[in-house]
């Protein structure tokens, strides 16, 4: 008889895998986004910020876990802040 393994289960490493890809990535994507216009910037930053309001809303509307409210509110607060630098963007840099 084999003995059950006490290794970490597999279904763990995609999530960590997701998570030390998203800093690169979201570094290249603001390196990408900078050479944009500022019109489109701006409206790119609106939209992205626009998902992450929508993210945050599905989140806290179909959870009963505290895990998935701060993960919400998370979700919430990155939607702000991309409001925020499209309005910089739009506005302040013009």
């Amino acid at each position: 008889m084999m003995e059950p393994s006490n290794k970490i289960s597999l279904s763990r490493f995609p999530a960590d895998l997701f998570s030390l890809l998203l800093l690169p990535g979201g570094i290249i994507f603001y390196v990408v986004a900078s050479y944009l216009p500022r019109f489109r910037r701006a409206t790119l930053f609106a939209v992205l910020g626009l998902l992450f309001i929508v993210t945050a809303f599905y989140l806290a509307r179909g959870s009963r876990g505290v895990v998935r409210w701060l993960t919400a509110a998370v979700y919430a607060v990155m939607g702000i802040g991309c409001f925020y630098i499209a309005y910089l963007e739009g506005v302040l840099f013009g």
